[in-house]
């Protein structure tokens, strides 16, 4: 629990199933943000992916997902009518690969305003890596603001609470304190910012269905914590 109080005491068993609930959500969000891979696809076409999700977040609860589940639902529907889902690969690479491209999925595009400040911040992100001894993947070469990145090392965080409260650790302080600076100064700085770049760049509708609702998770995460955000018009 988070000494400040913004944690109130809660059974043993129901901390783990949260911690849990919460790392699966962060997973299936950095997958459905990484780039289209077979089984992502297969996913999406027997509606496994929105299943799955669905399932999670009604169980995280806190809020109504059901109008925000719906509109990705329709949206790959619709997508696979026309395109067909094998067209996302190009998709997500004008969207988020291509230097032109105005929504990029980069933390310090929207959190750097000069190079010596992107350098900070990406050193400091990758001291959050390492002080849990990760480091990036020598094969996939993304950056460390990657917001798959930061998605999954949230999902890392989660499931190391998870862990440390079912094993009676004495790091789960140190843990829930990582994941609420974590947030604070990194991923719940801009994810909405990148939604509101999705939204402008009116180029996938998919893609900006996935971000409406990883936007309000994170932010429902960083109320959760008591965190201040800033708001982005």
């Amino acid at each position: 629990m988070i000494r400040n109080g913004t944690f109130t005491d809660i059974p043993l068993a129901n901390a783990v199933s949260q911690a849990l609930n919460r790392s699966r959500i962060y997973k299936l969000l950095a997958v459905a943000l990484s780039a289209p891979e077979k089984g992502w696809i297969v996913a999406l076409k027997d509606g496994f992916f929105v299943a799955a999700l669905t399932e999670e977040l009604r169980e995280f609860g806190k809020t109504d997902w059901s109008e925000l589940l719906k509109t990705l639902g329709d949206q790959l529907e619709k997508h696979e009518e026309k395109n067909g889902f094998e067209k996302l690969i190009q998709e997500y690479t004008n969207l988020f690969i291509h230097p032109a491209s105005t929504a990029l999925p980069y933390q310090t595009e929207y959190t750097a305003s000069h190079e010596f400040m992107k350098s900070q911040q990406l050193a400091d992100i990758m001291g959050f890596y390492r002080a849990f001894r990760l480091d990036l993947s020598e094969t996939e070469h993304e950056r460390a603001d990657f917001i798959v990145t930061e998605l999954e090392f949230m999902h890392y965080l989660c499931l190391k609470e998870a862990q440390a409260r079912k094993q009676y650790f004495g790091h789960i302080d140190l843990t829930v304190e990582t994941e609420k600076k974590f947030l604070e100064e990194h991923l719940g700085a801009w994810v909405k910012e990148f939604y509101s770049a999705m939204v402008r760049s009116g180029q996938s509708e998919i893609y900006t269905a996935i971000l409406s609702i990883a936007s309000r998770f994170v932010n429902l995460e960083c109320k959760q914590f008591g965190i201040q955000l800033e708001v982005f018009e």
